[in-house]
């Protein structure tokens, strides 16, 4: 309907030059979509024996790195951070309280990493969790501070299991002071229209980060604690 010819292509015949290909035809967040798609059906030919391997598997799209000094990171500061955690504690019966604390002092991705928790991940005597990542396809373990510990057995001794939708991130998002316009309007604070700006990018992950170093300062022990293999 669009005037695009449909086109089979043998999946032996996929290439990763080929899916390189798709950006810059295609957004950046779009092509990277479509090749966690295609890596989906070819895993599913390698794992029954139709495809030597899978060339999808690990094919990353980047954006073009600026010339200049490194952007500020924002980070949470100690008041935004309890008031988020507080909202957590009372949206939805409790539940997304384990996702924000993980989210804040894990710095666990929201979409590759988040998804993957459960209470069988938390190992109460080592102080950490074991998550999976979807971006890195595979597992990680994540040390906590004992704060986030703290409020992880808090959680889980009352059977609290970790949810936290769309609407009641929406709500924490604002009650930290990011404006988020899926809260409901009747939870809009005053003076939100001068005095909110959305929730910058990566700024819980980036807080987690800083509670990590705090702790333990080495920038290659941080990288590897947070996932991140560019370092």
């Amino acid at each position: 309907r669009r005037g695009r010819p449909i086109c089979d292509l043998p999946a032996e015949d996929v290439t990763k030059e080929g899916l390189l290909a798709l950006c810059p035809s295609y957004e950046l967040d779009t092509a990277q979509e479509y090749v966690h798609k295609i890596s989906s059906v070819l895993q599913f030919g390698k794992d029954e024996g139709y495809l030597a391997n899978n060339v999808a598997r690990g094919v990353k799209f980047e954006k073009d790195k600026q010339v200049g000094p490194p952007a500020p990171v924002t980070i949470l500061t100690p008041e935004q951070m309890q008031l988020g955690l507080n909202m957590a504690a009372r949206v939805d019966g409790g539940r997304p309280l384990p996702i924000v604390t993980l989210k804040i002092y894990g710095a666990l991705r929201p979409d590759a990493e988040i998804p993957f928790f459960d209470w069988t991940k938390v190992d109460w005597d080592l102080k950490c969790v074991t998550v999976y990542s979807s971006k890195t396809e595979r597992e990680r373990t994540v040390e906590l501070c004992p704060a986030a510990m703290e409020i992880l057995r808090w959680c889980y001794e009352r059977k609290i299991q970790p949810r936290c939708g769309v609407a009641s991130w929406a709500i924490i998002r604002m009650a930290m002071g990011f404006f988020d316009g899926r809260c409901p309007v009747r939870l809009w604070p005053e003076g939100y229209e001068t005095d909110y700006d959305g929730m910058p990018h990566d700024v819980c992950r980036h807080t987690g980060n800083s509670i990590h170093h705090r702790y333990n300062p080495d920038i290659k022990e941080g990288a590897r604690w947070s996932g991140d293999d560019s370092v």
